[in-house]
C-alpha cells in the first residue's frame, strides 16, 4: 500500500459546525471531530456544565458548583426525612441527594458512568444499575469489558444487571425503559424485569389481584427480552407495593406488603422462573422500634415462601425516600436472625436428641450445660447477633448503657475508615480513569 505521509491519519471531517459535547465536557465542531479524537459524546450541542442549586449559600456546596456555566430549571420532588439525627434529602427522578443541603445536580452519563465504578470497586458482589439512556448502555459495557478483563469474560460472569422499570402500570410498556433493556440485552448485561404497580392506584387494590397484575407485566416482559435474545438472562421481578387507602401514602413496612411479596415468590416457583420482590423495607424514617418490626416481618415472609432475591432488603426507610447506614449494619443481625428462619428446623436422630435425654435424666447430671452434642452443635444451631445486645441488665449498665444506634455508628465510622478489600489494582483503575471522567478519588 503506497504512504501518503508518516503519522496518524487525519479524520478529513467537513468543515460545519454542528457541535456535540462529550462526556469529559469537551466540546467538538461535529461528530466527526469527536468520533475522530475517540470521544463519548453525551448529547448534541455545545457542552453546558448544568445543575439546580436549591439552596442558601453554603461555602462547600459553592466550592462544588464553582464551574457551573447556568443553573437549569428542572422539574424535581424533594422528600425530606430524618436519618441518625441528620436531615437526609431524596431528589427524584435524575437527581443525586445530599445530607443536610438541598443540594442536586444533573445525573447524566457521567454519573451513570461514575456509578458503576463506585459500585464494582466497592463490592465484589453482583450489582444493579438503571440506565436513563439507551445511548449510555454502550459507554457502560466498554467500562464493564474494562473491569471483567475483556468481552468474553464479562460474559463468562456478568456480575451487574439492569433495573428496568419497563412497565407503567397498569399493563404498558415504557418506550424508553425498553429501548434501554434492549441495548442492555445487545451488551449482555442480565435484566431485571420491574414491575412496580401500587395497590388501589396503579393496580388492583386486592392482594391477589396486583399480584395477579404484576405476573401478567413481567410475563409480557419476558416475552419481550426472549423474542429479543431467547434465552437472554432475565429476572421476574415483581414489586407491586401496598398503599395506604386513607392517605395514599406508600406502605412497604405493612403486613399486606409481605403478603404481596411472599404471594409473588410462591408465583415465581409456579412459573419456575428466577425471581425477586421487596422486602426489608420500612416506612419509619429512623431505625426505631418500627423499621425493626416491618424490616423483618417482610424478611422472614418472603424468606419463608422461598423467595430467589430479597430486594430493598437491608436500609431502606421512609417508603423506599431514605436509606440509612446504620440501619444497613443492623439490617446484618436481622437478615441473619431471618435467614435462620428460613432455614427451619432440621429433625433427625440427632437433634431429636433421644439419646441425651436418656444421658442427662437416668443418672446425669440433669442439665445439658457442657455435653458434647449441646457443644457440638452451638454453632451449628444458633445464630448469634453481631451488634444486638443480650447482656443481663446489671451488666448492660456496668458497660455504660451502650445504645445499639451508637454501636452502629461507631461501625459505620470504622468501615468507612477502611479501604475497599474489592478496589481496583493500580493499573485497572488508570485505565479506567484515563477512558473515562471519573470523580471520586483514587
Amino acid at each position: 500500500v503506497p504512504v501518503a505521509y508518516e503519522g496518524k491519519c487525519s479524520c478529513n471531517c467537513d468543515d460545519v459546525y454542528e457541535p456535540v459535547c462529550d462526556s469529559n465536557g469537551v466540546t467538538y465542531a461535529n461528530r466527526c471531530e469527536a468520533d475522530c479524537k475517540g470521544a463519548i459524546i453525551d448529547y448534541e450541542g455545545e457542552c453546558v456544565k448544568c445543575a439546580l442549586l436549591t439552596i442558601e449559600d453554603v461555602p462547600w456546596v459553592n466550592s462544588l458548583f464553582a464551574n457551573v456555566d447556568k443553573f437549569c430549571e428542572c422539574e424535581y420532588t424533594v422528600y425530606p426525612g430524618c436519618m441518625s439525627g441528620q436531615s437526609i434529602v431524596m431528589i427524584f427522578p435524575m437527581y443525586l441527594s445530599t445530607c443536610d443541603d438541598n443540594v442536586a445536580y444533573y445525573y447524566t452519563m457521567e454519573g451513570e458512568l461514575n456509578a458503576i465504578y463506585a459500585c464494582t470497586s466497592g463490592t465484589t458482589k453482583h450489582v444493579g444499575i438503571s440506565f436513563s439512556e439507551a445511548s449510555i448502555v454502550p459507554h457502560a459495557v466498554e467500562m464493564l469489558h474494562q473491569i471483567a478483563g475483556g468481552k468474553d469474560k464479562w460474559l463468562e460472569r456478568p456480575f451487574m444487571s439492569n433495573s428496568n422499570c419497563f412497565v407503567v402500570p397498569p399493563m404498558k410498556f415504557a418506550t424508553e425503559s425498553c429501548e434501554v433493556m434492549e441495548a442492555c440485552i445487545a451488551g449482555g448485561i442480565p435484566v431485571l424485569l420491574l414491575s412496580a404497580g401500587m395497590a388501589g392506584a396503579t393496580a388492583p387494590s386486592t392482594i391477589a389481584g396486583a399480584i395477579t397484575q404484576a405476573c401478567a407485566e413481567c410475563l409480557a416482559g419476558l416475552v419481550y427480552v426472549n423474542a429479543i435474545a431467547p434465552g437472554h438472562p432475565a429476572i421476574f421481578g415483581t414489586w407491586p407495593f401496598g398503599l395506604d387507602l386513607r392517605t395514599g401514602a406508600m406502605t412497604v413496612g405493612s403486613g399486606e406488603q409481605a403478603l404481596l411479596s411472599a404471594g409473588c415468590a410462591q408465583m415465581h416457583a409456579f412459573y419456575g422462573v428466577p425471581g425477586g420482590a421487596a422486602g426489608g423495607a420500612t416506612d419509619s424514617k429512623m431505625p426505631d422500634m418500627q423499621a425493626g418490626w416491618e424490616q423483618m416481618c417482610s424478611n422472614v415472609m418472603g424468606g419463608l415462601a422461598g423467595l430467589n432475591m430479597v430486594y430493598e432488603a437491608a436500609g431502606m426507610h421512609s417508603s423506599l425516600l431514605g436509606f440509612c447506614h446504620e440501619s444497613l449494619i443492623l439490617s446484618d443481625d436481622l437478615i441473619g436472625q431471618a435467614m435462620r428462619c428460613v432455614r427451619g428446623i432440621e429433625v433427625c436422630d440427632e437433634t431429636l436428641a433421644l439419646d441425651q435425654m436418656a444421658q442427662v435424666c437416668m443418672g446425669g447430671p440433669g442439665h445439658y450445660l457442657g455435653t458434647e452434642q449441646t457443644l457440638g452443635r452451638m454453632q451449628a444451631d444458633h445464630v448469634y447477633p453481631s451488634h444486638g445486645d443480650r447482656t443481663s441488665p446489671k451488666e448492660w449498665v456496668e458497660l455504660g448503657k451502650p445504645v445499639l444506634i451508637e454501636k452502629a455508628k461507631a461501625k459505620k465510622e470504622e468501615i468507612l475508615a477502611t479501604r475497599s478489600a474489592a478496589r481496583f489494582d493500580a493499573d485497572l483503575d488508570r485505565e479506567i480513569r484515563e477512558r473515562f471522567k471519573i470523580h471520586l478519588p483514587v
